[in-house]
């Protein structure tokens, strides 16, 4: 299976020298990384089991290029001002 990924720059960048000083080429590092990546237990079941999937995996907040994301796709809501990241609820009415 062949699989395209769209890296930022300055991750390529620091992935190819942790590949170059092991010795191997950026796609025979990068599936050395895949293979020894920890397993997923249990999937989420839910938003809240997601996101804090995401913030044990260290994710939120690593694409500071997006700020709305959760907005566009929610239809509306409000910041959540202590939750890291972009992450939205919707407004409910009463």
């Amino acid at each position: 299976m062949a699989l395209t990924l769209d890296l930022p720059k300055s991750l390529e960048a620091e992935l190819h020298q942790e590949a170059k000083a092991v010795g191997l080429s950026l796609p025979e590092y990068a599936l050395r990384l895949l293979f020894a990546r920890p397993p997923i237990k249990t999937l989420p079941q839910n938003g809240r089991e997601l996101v804090a999937y995401w913030q044990t995996a260290g994710v939120i907040g690593t694409r500071p290029e997006i700020t709305d994301s959760q907005h566009t796709f929610s239809g509306g809501g409000a910041a959540d001002p202590g939750l890291p990241g972009a992450v939205f609820r919707e407004a409910r009415s009463a």
